[in-house]
């Protein structure tokens, strides 16, 4: 009888290869060793440092976990309250981005000073200060020549700067003139920024520059 029903179960379980390939040994050979790793020897323990001993020997401890949690939330909320601390931080930012070159990534000048006009209403975008052009956006691309690169972008473009004045004497009869979005970022901070904004730090407690 015993003999029979060890015969029906394994013939009723999955073989060794198909668990493989469903990804369930592997699974729990993840958290089998991701357990070992969370729990050192005794061995490993001896070549880590008196920090990371303790550490180790005092994790499984929850008491002591909430007190430590406790005093890392205690210890940024100090600092980020912490007036001094701040006005150092915003300074050591805008040194780095202002050395930064804009090129990819997050921290994309383009791609940041973009997403922040189009969070701006009409009425924002026009009511800031701006120095030498006013952006321009559009609910369809535009097909406009950059008076910069004398570029006309095949599939135009919805954002567009458009110079404020033309340094002409004519200023009535001149025609309109634009700048594309790159050649107008490409001059930078503080001159791309309006009045009043030329130092503004982006991403800064995620505060962005308004009228």
């Amino acid at each position: 009888m015993l003999a029979f029903l060890r015969k029906h179960i394994s013939s009723s379980l999955p073989s060794s290869e198909t668990l493989y390939r469903s990804g369930l040994v592997r699974l729990f050979s993840f958290q089998e060793n991701l357990s070992k790793r969370a729990s050192p020897t005794e061995a490993e323990l001896l070549g880590m440092s008196t920090r990371m001993r303790y550490y180790y020997r005092k994790m499984d401890d929850p008491v002591w976990r909430r007190a430590r949690c406790d005093r890392q939330l205690k210890y940024w909320h100090d600092r980020r309250t912490d007036p001094e601390f701040i006005q150092k931080e915003q300074r050591s930012r805008q040194k780095y981005f202002d050395k930064r070159p804009y090129k990819g990534g997050p921290l994309q000048l383009p791609t940041t000073i973009r997403t922040w006009l189009n969070m701006l209403t009409d009425e924002q975008r026009t009511g800031l200060a701006w120095k030498t052009h006013i952006p321009v956006f559009t609910s369809e691309a535009q097909v406009r020549t950059c008076s910069t690169c004398e570029n006309t972008p095949a599939r135009g473009s919805k954002l567009w700067w458009k110079q404020i004045n033309n340094q002409s004497d004519h200023r009535d009869e001149s025609p309109e003139l634009f700048e594309c979005h790159s050649c107008y970022v490409a001059k930078g901070m503080p001159d791309i920024m309006p009045k009043g904004h030329e130092s503004h730090v982006w991403g800064e407690h995620r505060s962005r520059p308004k009228p």
